[in-house]
């Protein structure tokens, strides 16, 4: 993709858009914010500028918690009998 005017001035709005975007993305900014300070008017304009990868993806898993299992249901019990599993957790 060419940064350059077709004047031969280096066009930085546009060079820096998907480095800027992605980077408020993965500093926890919402797509929503990130849209309003790329002031695009649809979002899906945003989404086209952002690379998340594979390493992004990983650190937003990380951040979630780990399901919890009741001490009752023991590693056996809840693989051998979903219902018992789902029983105990879905309330």
């Amino acid at each position: 993709m060419k940064y350059e005017t077709p004047d031969g001035i280096a066009d930085f709005h546009a060079a820096g858009r998907h480095t800027h975007i992605t980077e408020l993305l993965r500093n926890r900014a919402t797509l929503a914010e990130a849209r309003e300070l790329a002031r695009h008017t649809d979002v899906r304009q945003t989404m086209k500028h952002t690379h998340i990868n594979i390493h992004d993806q990983a650190k937003a898993l990380s951040g979630l918690p780990l399901p919890k299992v009741p001490e009752e249901a023991t590693e056996g019990s809840w693989q051998r009998n979903g219902r018992l599993f789902r029983s105990i957790c879905v309330k």
